[in-house]
């Protein structure tokens, strides 16, 4: 469902096979965090996939502002 979507789409969420799978094609950012829990604190990897068209205008708006674009 989520690959068929044209409009933009961010899935926030641990480091998971599935989705690593699943959105291949999608850019991901990877940020490691320290996650506490009844057995203390524990290192996780919490990571953004981003689909093509949020890619996309996530670029524009970087470019607008590096030219001062509108």
């Amino acid at each position: 469902v989520l690959k068929s979507l044209s409009g933009m789409v961010i899935v926030c969420g641990y480091n998971s096979k599935l989705y690593n799978d699943s959105l291949s094609s999608w850019k991901r950012v990877t940020r490691t965090t320290a996650a506490n829990g009844r057995s203390g604190s524990v290192q996780r990897t919490e990571c953004i996939w981003i689909n093509p068209a949020a890619q996309n205008n996530q670029e524009r708006a970087h470019d607008n502002r590096q030219t001062g674009a509108a």
